[in-house]
């Protein structure tokens, strides 16, 4: 190849602005075209992020409540007794009876019952305590969660969880031969 016929070359493939524009434009709705067939077989981030949020707030509820657990226990060791509902501000905790997603309630000092067809005090019991945590929106699970001192002066702690949408049981988490019985539709979380 001769340098004349480089140079007719390399003007042959030179672009005007118009040209360039044009090519742009094309390009680029390939691009969007594109970008939007695979977005089509994403899935739906709005479904993702409320998918995230709610499984967010279910861990700040279950890692809150045992934060009252460990609170409720120390006072407890201190004090000799349990704080109520009206007492909550004494635990000290950062974010009092209530976060981004759920409302939080200490039911006062109580005494277990095997069942309730039976009624009789489960034995190796002294008081024990329950903090529900319930959520501001439906479709987020419930929490209960309990602790007890026994006769030996040891706490046990747990939480129980209550599916979406359904109702707090009748009953609440007893404390048999020393471990904690959750109520009937409820999950013993270890």
């Amino acid at each position: 190849m001769t340098v004349n016929e480089q140079q007719q070359s390399n003007q042959k493939h030179k672009f005007t602005k118009s040209e360039w524009l044009i090519r742009i434009f094309l390009y680029s709705c390939v691009l969007i075209t594109i970008f939007q067939l695979i977005n089509n077989f994403l899935p739906d981030n709005g479904e993702n992020k409320a998918y995230q949020s709610k499984q967010i707030y279910q861990l700040q509820a279950k890692t809150y409540l045992r934060s009252i657990h460990r609170a409720q226990q120390a006072y407890y060791l201190k004090k000799g007794k349990f704080v109520n509902f009206e007492s909550f501000q004494e635990l000290r905790l950062r974010h009092g009876t209530e976060t981004k997603g759920y409302y939080y309630r200490i039911l006062s000092p109580m005494m277990p019952v095997s069942t309730l067809n039976k009624l009789e005090q489960s034995t190796n019991f002294e008081q024990g305590v329950v903090a529900i945590a319930q959520p501001k929106k439906p479709e987020l699970k419930q929490y209960i969660g309990a602790v007890f001192v026994t006769k030996e002066e040891t706490t046990i702690a747990t939480i129980c969880e209550v599916n979406a949408g359904v109702p707090l049981p009748p009953t609440l988490p007893t404390l048999i031969d020393n471990e904690i019985q959750c109520p009937q539709e409820t999950e013993l979380l270890r």
